[in-house]
Protein backbone atom coordinates (compact mmCIF):
# COMPACT_ATOMS: atom_id res chain seq x y z
CA UNK A 1 0.00 0.00 0.00
CA UNK A 2 2.82 2.06 0.46
CA UNK A 3 3.95 1.60 -2.70
CA UNK A 4 1.07 2.44 -4.46
CA UNK A 5 0.82 5.34 -2.55
CA UNK A 6 3.94 6.41 -3.65
CA UNK A 7 4.26 5.67 -7.28
CA UNK A 8 -0.03 7.18 -7.98
CA UNK A 9 0.58 9.99 -9.98
CA UNK A 10 -2.46 12.92 -7.63
CA UNK A 11 -4.66 12.29 -9.62
CA UNK A 12 -4.49 8.63 -10.82
CA UNK A 13 -6.80 5.95 -10.24
CA UNK A 14 -5.12 2.47 -8.87
CA UNK A 15 -7.61 -0.30 -9.72
CA UNK A 16 -7.43 -4.03 -7.88
CA UNK A 17 -9.52 -7.22 -8.32
CA UNK A 18 -10.38 -9.41 -5.61
CA UNK A 19 -12.54 -12.00 -4.89
CA UNK A 20 -15.98 -11.25 -3.46
CA UNK A 21 -17.00 -12.20 -0.10
CA UNK A 22 -20.51 -11.53 -0.66
CA UNK A 23 -20.66 -13.75 -3.70
CA UNK A 24 -18.55 -17.11 -1.66
CA UNK A 25 -21.01 -16.38 1.40
CA UNK A 26 -24.33 -16.51 -1.01
CA UNK A 27 -23.32 -19.25 -3.13
CA UNK A 28 -20.92 -21.12 -0.83
CA UNK A 29 -18.03 -21.37 -2.75
CA UNK A 30 -15.83 -22.74 0.09
CA UNK A 31 -13.75 -24.13 -2.79
CA UNK A 32 -12.32 -20.96 -3.04
CA UNK A 33 -10.29 -20.70 0.00
CA UNK A 34 -6.71 -22.51 -0.54
CA UNK A 35 -3.06 -21.62 -0.19
CA UNK A 36 -2.98 -18.67 -2.63
CA UNK A 37 -6.09 -17.32 -1.61
CA UNK A 38 -4.87 -15.81 1.44
CA UNK A 39 -7.45 -13.52 1.71
CA UNK A 40 -11.25 -12.68 0.89
CA UNK A 41 -12.36 -9.55 0.12
CA UNK A 42 -15.58 -7.34 0.71
CA UNK A 43 -15.70 -3.30 0.20
CA UNK A 44 -15.98 -2.10 3.77
CA UNK A 45 -12.67 -3.60 5.27
CA UNK A 46 -10.92 -2.31 1.48
CA UNK A 47 -12.60 0.97 1.83
CA UNK A 48 -11.06 0.33 5.68
CA UNK A 49 -7.61 -0.37 4.39
CA UNK A 50 -7.14 2.44 2.21
CA UNK A 51 -8.28 5.19 4.54
CA UNK A 52 -5.36 4.11 6.86
CA UNK A 53 -3.28 5.55 3.32
CA UNK A 54 -5.02 8.46 2.81
CA UNK A 55 -6.65 7.05 -0.44
CA UNK A 56 -10.67 6.82 -0.83
CA UNK A 57 -12.18 3.74 -2.79
CA UNK A 58 -14.42 5.86 -5.13
CA UNK A 59 -15.73 3.37 -7.38
CA UNK A 60 -16.78 -0.46 -7.92
CA UNK A 61 -17.23 -3.42 -10.51
CA UNK A 62 -18.91 -6.78 -9.65
CA UNK A 63 -17.29 -9.44 -12.00
CA UNK A 64 -18.32 -12.92 -12.93
CA UNK A 65 -14.40 -13.91 -11.90
CA UNK A 66 -13.37 -16.78 -10.20
CA UNK A 67 -17.60 -17.13 -9.36
CA UNK A 68 -17.92 -13.47 -7.60
CA UNK A 69 -15.03 -10.59 -7.81
CA UNK A 70 -15.13 -6.84 -7.11
CA UNK A 71 -12.55 -4.38 -8.94
CA UNK A 72 -12.06 -1.74 -6.90
CA UNK A 73 -10.94 1.95 -7.87
CA UNK A 74 -9.28 3.92 -5.40
CA UNK A 75 -7.16 7.42 -5.20
CA UNK A 76 -5.30 10.29 -3.49
CA UNK A 77 -7.71 11.52 -0.98
CA UNK A 78 -10.43 13.61 -2.72
CA UNK A 79 -9.23 13.19 -5.93
CA UNK A 80 -12.19 11.42 -7.20
CA UNK A 81 -16.14 11.90 -5.93
CA UNK A 82 -17.58 8.85 -4.67
CA UNK A 83 -19.84 7.07 -7.41
CA UNK A 84 -23.74 5.54 -6.81
CA UNK A 85 -22.17 2.26 -7.55
CA UNK A 86 -19.80 2.56 -4.26
CA UNK A 87 -22.66 3.71 -2.37
CA UNK A 88 -25.03 1.07 -3.35
CA UNK A 89 -22.91 -1.90 -2.83
CA UNK A 90 -22.34 -0.38 0.74
CA UNK A 91 -26.03 -0.59 1.44
CA UNK A 92 -25.95 -3.99 -0.38
CA UNK A 93 -23.60 -5.64 1.93
CA UNK A 94 -25.12 -3.96 5.24
CA UNK A 95 -28.81 -5.46 3.43
CA UNK A 96 -27.22 -8.93 3.76
CA UNK A 97 -25.71 -8.72 7.22
CA UNK A 98 -22.45 -9.34 6.21
CA UNK A 99 -20.49 -8.17 8.88
CA UNK A 100 -22.98 -10.55 11.32
CA UNK A 101 -21.74 -13.32 12.84
CA UNK A 102 -25.37 -15.12 11.91
CA UNK A 103 -23.94 -14.82 8.35
CA UNK A 104 -20.63 -16.96 9.00
CA UNK A 105 -22.53 -19.40 10.45
CA UNK A 106 -25.09 -19.33 7.95
CA UNK A 107 -21.95 -20.00 5.53
CA UNK A 108 -20.42 -22.74 7.55
CA UNK A 109 -24.10 -24.28 8.04
CA UNK A 110 -24.00 -24.33 3.93
CA UNK A 111 -20.49 -25.52 3.34
CA UNK A 112 -21.47 -28.87 5.32
CA UNK A 113 -24.89 -29.54 3.67
CA UNK A 114 -22.77 -29.14 0.29
CA UNK A 115 -20.06 -31.53 1.09
CA UNK A 116 -22.41 -34.08 2.77
CA UNK A 117 -24.84 -33.72 -0.53
CA UNK A 118 -22.07 -33.83 -2.85
CA UNK A 119 -20.36 -36.98 -0.91
CA UNK A 120 -23.45 -38.68 -1.11
CA UNK A 121 -24.21 -38.04 -4.94
CA UNK A 122 -20.50 -40.08 -5.45
CA UNK A 123 -21.01 -42.70 -2.62
CA UNK A 124 -24.03 -43.57 -4.21
CA UNK A 125 -22.96 -44.36 -7.08
CA UNK A 126 -19.87 -45.77 -6.89
CA UNK A 127 -21.69 -48.50 -4.77
CA UNK A 128 -23.95 -49.02 -7.40
CA UNK A 129 -21.02 -50.37 -9.60
CA UNK A 130 -20.96 -46.79 -11.39
CA UNK A 131 -17.45 -45.12 -12.11
CA UNK A 132 -16.89 -41.39 -11.00
CA UNK A 133 -14.23 -39.27 -12.46
CA UNK A 134 -12.73 -35.55 -11.79
CA UNK A 135 -12.42 -33.28 -14.68
CA UNK A 136 -10.40 -30.18 -14.35
CA UNK A 137 -7.73 -29.99 -11.35
CA UNK A 138 -7.46 -26.60 -10.37
CA UNK A 139 -6.05 -26.06 -6.68
CA UNK A 140 -10.18 -25.64 -5.58
CA UNK A 141 -10.20 -29.66 -6.65
CA UNK A 142 -7.69 -30.30 -3.73
CA UNK A 143 -9.72 -27.97 -1.15
CA UNK A 144 -13.22 -29.91 -2.53
CA UNK A 145 -11.64 -33.53 -2.63
CA UNK A 146 -9.78 -32.98 1.41
CA UNK A 147 -13.37 -31.55 2.73
CA UNK A 148 -15.52 -34.14 1.15
CA UNK A 149 -13.36 -37.14 1.84
CA UNK A 150 -13.05 -38.11 -1.96
CA UNK A 151 -10.40 -40.55 -2.68
CA UNK A 152 -9.31 -42.66 -5.36
CA UNK A 153 -11.82 -45.07 -3.83
CA UNK A 154 -14.41 -42.88 -5.01
CA UNK A 155 -12.73 -40.59 -7.99
CA UNK A 156 -10.85 -42.96 -10.11
CA UNK A 157 -8.79 -40.22 -11.80
CA UNK A 158 -8.92 -36.30 -12.53
CA UNK A 159 -8.38 -35.29 -16.32
CA UNK A 160 -6.42 -32.58 -16.52
CA UNK A 161 -4.74 -30.48 -19.69
CA UNK A 162 -2.08 -28.62 -17.82
CA UNK A 163 1.11 -31.06 -18.55
CA UNK A 164 3.00 -29.82 -15.77
CA UNK A 165 0.11 -31.64 -13.26
CA UNK A 166 -0.43 -34.74 -15.51
CA UNK A 167 1.30 -37.74 -14.33
CA UNK A 168 0.91 -36.19 -10.51
CA UNK A 169 -1.80 -36.57 -7.80
CA UNK A 170 -4.40 -34.54 -6.22
CA UNK A 171 -2.17 -32.84 -2.61
CA UNK A 172 -3.70 -34.55 0.31
CA UNK A 173 -6.27 -37.64 -1.24
CA UNK A 174 -3.57 -38.52 -4.27
CA UNK A 175 -5.65 -38.82 -6.94
CA UNK A 176 -4.20 -39.53 -10.21
CA UNK A 177 -4.32 -36.72 -12.99
CA UNK A 178 -3.97 -37.89 -16.16
CA UNK A 179 -3.94 -36.19 -19.40
CA UNK A 180 -7.69 -35.37 -20.66
CA UNK A 181 -7.68 -37.46 -23.46
CA UNK A 182 -8.08 -40.63 -21.59
CA UNK A 183 -11.53 -39.76 -21.07
CA UNK A 184 -12.31 -40.43 -24.74
CA UNK A 185 -10.83 -43.49 -25.22
CA UNK A 186 -11.17 -44.78 -21.63
CA UNK A 187 -12.34 -48.27 -21.88
CA UNK A 188 -14.87 -47.71 -19.66
CA UNK A 189 -15.86 -44.68 -19.66
CA UNK A 190 -17.60 -42.04 -16.97
CA UNK A 191 -20.77 -42.60 -15.67
CA UNK A 192 -20.76 -39.01 -14.33
CA UNK A 193 -17.78 -36.55 -13.84
CA UNK A 194 -16.97 -33.77 -10.74
CA UNK A 195 -16.43 -30.31 -12.86
CA UNK A 196 -14.11 -28.62 -10.65
CA UNK A 197 -13.15 -25.83 -12.73
CA UNK A 198 -16.75 -25.01 -12.17
CA UNK A 199 -16.69 -21.61 -13.24
CA UNK A 200 -16.16 -22.53 -16.34
CA UNK A 201 -18.73 -24.62 -16.74
CA UNK A 202 -20.25 -23.06 -20.01
CA UNK A 203 -17.10 -23.40 -21.62
CA UNK A 204 -16.28 -26.78 -20.51
CA UNK A 205 -19.01 -29.06 -21.36
CA UNK A 206 -20.12 -28.21 -24.87
CA UNK A 207 -16.40 -29.09 -26.04
CA UNK A 208 -16.82 -32.40 -23.39
CA UNK A 209 -19.88 -33.58 -25.25
CA UNK A 210 -18.50 -32.39 -28.74
CA UNK A 211 -16.05 -34.65 -28.16
CA UNK A 212 -18.12 -37.63 -26.83
CA UNK A 213 -18.18 -37.33 -23.23
CA UNK A 214 -22.10 -38.73 -22.62
CA UNK A 215 -21.42 -38.92 -18.36
CA UNK A 216 -23.59 -36.71 -16.30
CA UNK A 217 -21.75 -33.69 -15.15
CA UNK A 218 -21.74 -33.08 -11.23
CA UNK A 219 -21.07 -29.62 -10.04
CA UNK A 220 -19.15 -29.81 -6.65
Amino acid sequence: MQGVKTLLKPRGVFATDNQYWLDMVERSHYDNVFHQHLRNYSLRPLVRLFAQYEMDVFDVERSGIYGGSIRVFSCHRGAHPPTRRLAELVELEEKAALYEYSTFEKFAHDTQQQKRKLFDEVYRRTSAGQKVIGIGAPAKASTVCNYCRLGPDLVEYITEVNPLRIGKYLPGVHIPILEEEFMFRDPRPADAGILFSWNYYDEIVPKLRARGFQGEVLHP
